[in-house]
């Protein structure tokens, strides 16, 4: 969290969402004979691979960078998680070569602008 956050957003994508994913767009123009007999996978990608349950979490082996107690506390403030499929990193803006700084932005830091972290929580 602490490296992806200094760079991006961190938005968590519902089913009804996913048109706005890269990822998403671009597999969904394979053909859906390549996808299952090529590349061995279900039509439904996103309904077999892409979900998560908290039990999931609890039983999982963990991470070197992360805990589960880390994993379980934003889980459980991620909005109808059970809708979840992806994730989404937005760079900030203040990232892109054309962002002009304001005389204002040193006052206050701005979520998507030159603030990083997680969109959506409760």
């Amino acid at each position: 969290y602490d490296v992806l956050s200094k760079y991006y957003t961190i938005s968590f994508m519902r089913r009804d969402q996913l048109a706005e994913h890269s990822l998403w767009k671009a597999t969904n123009t394979i053909s859906p004979n390549a996808m299952q007999h090529w590349l061995g996978k279900a039509i439904n990608q996103e309904e077999v691979y892409c979900k998560i349950k908290l039990q999931e979490i609890l039983h999982g082996g963990g991470h070197a960078n992360v805990s589960n107690e880390q994993l379980i506390k934003v889980f459980k403030r991620i909005d109808r998680r059970e809708e979840v499929r992806m994730i989404k990193l937005t760079a900030l803006r203040r990232y892109h070569p054309k962002f002009e700084k304001s005389k204002f932005s040193e006052l206050k830091t701005t979520l998507g602008i030159d603030k990083g972290g997680y969109v959506g929580l409760f």
